[in-house]
């Protein structure tokens, strides 16, 4: 241990080197950190959230320096760098959380169509407002995401990441706009994802709304705006318990597909 301190403090270009990588690792990590639901760390105080960039970095520290170019150093430290690793962390960040906000937007046109769209409360970790059944759906998919070791695939697809495209690399605009287009894409897919989750909820909703203007037909006497209301909050909530068996089912791919897609279009930049 003492050799390997003196090894690295006493060669300065080697201290430099790993110093340099750190930080950019370090900076990779950051907006990771800030966008996944389910490291939840947005609202937690700045010394855990400092603590927790800090291992996270130590643990990627060997891959990066292996696959990371030896001539990084405080010379070469420049922003561009830093932006470049702010750009691919952010990426990935969103592509790991897209499946999370699928699943609270989908609660939230849950709660709208029922009408509770008044009600909101706090979605646990961001501290953002949302629906009730946007927090639940929230929290459903954070605690099947590590029922299944989805934590481990992300830290396996991060690092495989740090392989495809190096810590200290440099990003064309060419780059960029395939970044851009492949973040767009995955939120589109989050987006439909949504809509699927949502769909059994909104088909409830409609035979709802179709039941209560016949009877309102038949029998103008009825309050139908009061007697709708339980009517159309209960049968939404009926659509999404029918969903969850297909959620349940179909989740796990999702992440799946959200952090294979990512690393598909870190390959292709690295090519």
């Amino acid at each position: 241990m003492e050799s390997l301190a003196e090894g690295l403090f006493g060669n300065r270009a080697l201290f430099e080197h790993v110093g340099v990588v750190a930080l950019l690792v370090a900076a990779r990590w950051a907006p990771v950190l800030v966008v996944v639901p389910w490291l939840g760390v947005k609202k937690t105080p700045a010394l855990v959230r400092a603590s927790l960039l800090l291992v996270c970095t130590f643990v990627m520290m060997p891959t990066a320096l292996a696959h990371a170019s030896a001539e990084l150093g405080l010379s070469r430290l420049v922003p561009a760098l830093f932006a470049r690793e702010l750009m691919v962390g952010l990426t990935f960040g969103l592509a790991t959380a897209a499946p999370f906000f699928a699943l609270d937007w989908a609660g939230q046109l849950a709660d709208s169509w029922r009408g509770a769209s008044m009600s909101t409360v706090l979605a646990p970790g961001s501290g953002e407002q949302t629906s009730p059944l946007g927090a639940f759906y929230l929290l459903l998919g954070v605690t099947l995401f590590f029922a299944v070791g989805g934590h481990r695939f992300a830290l396996e697809a991060f690092a495989d990441g740090i392989i495809a495209l190096p810590p200290g690399g440099t990003l064309t605009a060419e780059d960029a706009r395939t970044m851009a287009m492949g973040t767009a894409q995955l939120l589109s897919q989050a987006l439909r994802f949504a809509a699927a989750v949502a769909a059994p909820a909104a088909a409830c909703v409609i035979l709802a709304e179709m039941t209560l203007g016949l009877l309102g037909r038949a029998a103008p006497q009825i309050p139908i705006y009061f007697v709708g209301m339980p009517a159309r909050s209960a049968l939404a909530l009926v659509g999404l318990l029918l969903s969850l068996g297909l959620l349940l089912e179909h989740l796990p791919g999702a992440f799946s597909r959200a952090m294979q897609e990512t690393l598909r279009m870190l390959q292709a930049i690295s090519t």
